[in-house]
């Protein structure tokens, strides 16, 4: 006689959760022998170890009289005290937000294999904001994955799943070829490419001696003169890089409109902020013009990223009104004009820029464990700027049990009792700290890696 309906449906379930529990026992056995295994790897490999360090300005060392000075090459010597044999890699890109240190941190974690990161993403958050508007948004999103990865059976999914989508992460949204765009000769390829790769791995000096090359070949090609500027904002050398635009504007005959994008950037690193002044006015001048002219020649990326920066000015000025109409004069995809309208309408970013930065310090150490690399998360000086960034860093260190190397408590309190602080430690933009300054903050990543 056959089983009534329902008392097959409960037996086919009991059987789902019989199979799912022992899936997640046997996960989690597998999980546990590997944890034994690559401690054993670990102890043979002896005591060379290698420290990725990825971030933004404070990482690459802004205000430093070297990149040496800055903390990764301070603490690479307070490491190797003992004769130890640790290298510490520089990854910072001053002025990068966390998404975009999420798209390099999963290139070089491949590249360079090492056995510890420290992560300190976040303080660019507050003004640049290409790429937020991802998944990380949804607040129920974040709250399931937060438990849900309690589970081995989710999180084996979850790396199987990023695992297969590699490619397709790292090689990001793709643009078509700008219709200006010349096309190189054989040799002009091939020294782009060096450049571009040197750029990549903040090898600035070369990529600046091989930008150089390009320009002695052709001094008309505008996105040569682009790139070049790009090497010393990259390097927080913005009176270089605005000098290197102005020069590409009365030499080159196609892409003025990165070169607009340029000035625009420059005067953006100026501005104050929330301020209607003489800054804010290149600002509109140089970005409205770069949006207009990038979309009209379909350089989209370029177009991207100038309405990004030019949409955080309206934002924090409050002329909410100005932006919706230049947005809505623009000839741009229907989806990409919503995002945008979403963002100017929204007045209040800071529970956004929190679930944003979850999400991408999430995605970062959920890599780093595919690997079974340590992770360290590192916070921001005691700004109140970067108030709500560093509350957020705290509570997703908690929350993914990650050893913090709380920056925020340790300056906080060394400025109450120095008098001297600023003088002392930080540089003369009054933000990132001088050698001395970096110092401290590798002393202060240095106690915690070695707890």
């Amino acid at each position: 006689m056959q089983k009534p309906f329902w008392k097959r449906i409960g037996v086919g379930l009991l059987g789902l959760t019989a199979a799912l529990l022992a899936a997640e026992l046997l996960l989690r056995l597998v999980g546990f022998a590997y944890e034994r295994a690559q401690n054993r790897t670990a102890g043979e490999r002896g005591k060379t170890s290698t420290v990725l360090c990825v971030g933004d300005s404070f990482t690459y060392g802004v205000g430093a009289s070297s990149p040496k000075r800055a903390y990764p090459g301070r603490l690479a010597i307070l490491l190797n005290r003992d004769k130890s044999q640790y290298t510490v890699l520089n990854k910072g890109i001053p002025s990068a937000n966390s998404t975009q240190i999420l798209e390099q941190f999963i290139r070089e974690l491949d590249l360079t294999g090492p056995d510890a990161v420290i992560i300190q993403a976040g303080s660019a958050n507050i003004w640049n904001m290409r790429g937020a508007w991802h998944p990380g948004e949804n607040a129920l999103e974040e709250w399931l994955r937060e438990h849900l990865f309690r589970l081995s059976l989710y999180k084996f999914y979850a790396y199987s799943r990023q695992l297969l989508h590699q490619d397709v992460t790292e090689a990001g949204r793709t643009y078509p070829i700008p219709q200006d765009a010349r096309p190189f000769t054989p040799q002009q390829s091939k020294l782009e490419s060096q450049a571009m790769d040197a750029l990549a791995h903040n090898e600035f000096y070369k990529s600046e001696k091989l930008y150089t090359n390009l320009l002695n070949l052709d001094k008309t090609n505008g996105y040569v003169w682009a790139e070049l500027a790009d090497t010393y904002f990259a390097q927080d050398k913005r009176d270089r890089a605005l000098n290197t635009t102005r020069e590409g504007l009365k030499n080159a005959i196609n892409g003025k409109h990165r070169l607009k994008y340029n000035i625009g950037k420059y005067f953006i690193i100026q501005w104050s902020g929330e301020r209607i002044d003489e800054n804010y006015t290149a600002i509109l001048y140089w970005l409205e013009q770069a949006v207009r002219d990038s979309v009209q020649v379909r350089d989209y990326q370029t177009a991207e990223n100038a309405l990004w920066d030019l949409l955080y000015s309206y934002h924090s000025t409050e002329q909410h009104s100005r932006g919706l109409s230049f947005l809505t004069s623009l000839p741009i995809p229907a989806n990409d004009k919503r995002i945008f309208t979403t963002f100017i309408k929204t007045t209040n970013h800071a529970p956004k820029i929190a679930r944003w930065l979850d999400y991408d310090l999430n995605e970062m150490t959920q890599a780093s464990r595919k690997y079974h690399v340590k992770v360290f998360l590192a916070n921001f000086p005691d700004y109140n700027a970067y108030k709500d960034i560093n509350h957020q860093i705290r509570d997703t260190a908690r929350k993914l049990h990650i050893p913090l190397i709380d920056n925020a408590a340790y300056f906080s309190s060394l400025q109450k009792t120095d008098k001297d602080f600023k003088t002392r430690y930080l540089a003369d933009d009054g933000l990132h700290f001088n050698d001395a300054g970096y110092a401290l903050m590798a002393e202060n990543a240095y106690a915690v890696l070695a707890e």
